[in-house]
């Protein structure tokens, strides 16, 4: 008898460390739910600045080339007034 309830004992102590396991499996998942969420995030922030930088040198490219054809119209016309006036 003595035999069976020291049996007994350890197939259920080795019943509950199977059922328990290690224990870390929480908080390795949850370190790397933690680790991917941080990564889309900056992954996001960086494509939004990516976005917001080629917005922002569109923008200055139209700027420069508004600037540029404003100069030569100016320049044409002015030029134009000289000949006018040269040709009176």
């Amino acid at each position: 008898m003595k035999k069976k309830v020291i049996s007994l004992m350890a197939v259920m102590a080795l019943a509950g460390a199977l059922a328990v396991g290690c224990g870390e499996k929480a908080k390795e998942t949850e370190a790397k739910t933690e680790a991917t969420t941080e990564a889309k995030t900056e992954a996001k922030t960086e494509a939004a600045e990516t976005e917001a930088a080629q917005t922002e040198a569109k923008t200055e490219a139209a700027a420069t080339e508004a600037a540029q054809t404003e100069a030569a119209e100016t320049e044409a016309a002015a030029t134009e007034a000289a000949e006018t006036e040269a040709a009176e």
